[in-house]
């Protein structure tokens, strides 16, 4: 073999072993039990339909809390217009909290006093003031408008017109601004355990980055971290689905933690360390249940290989890879070699010269 593609094959082959030593060595231990609920809603921010959603999920929420220590449920996204402690939808889920004494883990815009709005999650519990997180990435077109400060320095009629424009396209757009950074929510289990909950909203739990970040600087005396992700996907159609969750899978290898999606629509599911989902909502058939409404009950997956290289020094390794490619692409500067025309033949050099 060449150089190169000898250097191919001991890369492909020094990832083979890593991964199959990596996958030997995964140690995991019981955390919480979780209650992911999933509801076929088909409304988008309409009070009516706010109404009649949360009406499903409470009563989806009590089936699957009955006769069950259950210490968080998650809910999908967007599943209150308003979240605000004093809206009354909000009030509800708080009464449904102290009943069954669990937390809820809820998303919806959230308005501040100053009038900002941000797309927040919340761990809503029967007493005290709920954790939350404010989305950090949101999605153009349909939580920003990209392009408008610039439009509104170079003319504010047009940066006017062109959200009029967006508006109209997308009735449901929301202007939302970014959360400040990513955290975690601080949960306390049934046996006092304090635990570090990354919440990422929707599609963030697709970005490597912004999930190694979640646990880059985690608080010290957690007993064990993981990942609760609200999603909602409906708008975008069926094969979505299998595709986010595919690279969900990915997230919690980088980061070696329990993921448990909660879609409004499908597919929600409860990822391991190791990346194989071992709890869905399932169809009639067993497999993922799309549009359809549904539950299930897992515990997280602690795995003592929490902290990975990737989760505390991000993209150096893959910035590598790519250097040492494109150092492979490069042509190499081998020593020129004299043509044979252009040495001299031994028997001419000891020839005499004819006189």
């Amino acid at each position: 073999l060449g150089l190169r593609p000898l250097a191919a094959v001991l890369t492909h082959a020094g990832v083979w072993a890593d991964g199959s030593v990596r996958l030997s060595q995964a140690q995991f231990r019981r955390g919480p039990t979780v209650l992911v609920v999933q509801h076929d809603f088909r409304g988008w921010l309409d009070p009516a339909d706010a109404v009649r959603q949360q009406a499903a999920l409470v009563r989806l929420t009590r089936a699957g809390v009955a006769g069950r220590d259950v210490d968080i449920v998650v809910w999908p996204e967007n599943t209150v217009a308003d979240l605000d402690p004093m809206d009354s939808l909000v009030s509800r889920i708080q009464a449904i909290a102290r009943e069954l004494d669990v937390a809820i883990l809820v998303d919806g815009p959230s308005t501040s006093p100053t009038g900002v709005v941000h797309h927040t999650t919340a761990l809503v519990s029967g007493e005290g003031v709920w954790p939350w997180y404010d989305k950090v990435a949101l999605v153009p077109w349909s939580e920003y408008l990209p392009f408008a400060s610039a439009l509104r320095r170079v003319s504010p009629a047009s940066a006017e017109a062109f959200g009029r424009l967006v508006r109209f396209s997308n009735p449901h757009f929301v202007g939302m601004e970014p959360g400040e950074r990513v955290h975690t929510l601080a949960f306390h289990g049934r046996q006092g355990e304090r635990y570090e909950v990354a919440t990422p909203i929707c599609y963030e739990a697709l970005s490597p980055r912004l999930m190694a970040s979640f646990f880059r600087a985690p608080p010290a005396g957690h007993a064990g971290a993981f990942v609760l992700n609200p999603v909602s996907e409906r708008l975008l159609g069926g094969p979505i689905h299998e595709q986010t969750l595919a690279l969900t899978r990915l997230r919690a290898i980088e980061n070696r933690v329990t993921i448990m999606r909660a879609s409004n629509n499908g597919i929600s599911a409860a990822i391991d360390p190791d990346g194989r989902p071992y709890a869905w909502v399932r169809d009639s058939t067993g497999g993922y249940a799309v549009d359809q409404a549904g539950s299930f009950i897992a515990d997280v997956f602690l795995d003592a290989r929490f902290g990975t290289v990737y989760t505390r020094l991000g993209d150096w390794l893959p910035a590598a890879f790519v250097v040492c490619l494109l150092g492979m692409m490069l042509p190499v500067p081998w020593p020129r070699r004299r043509h044979q025309a252009d040495v001299e033949p031994p028997s001419a050099r000891g020839a005499a010269t004819p006189s």
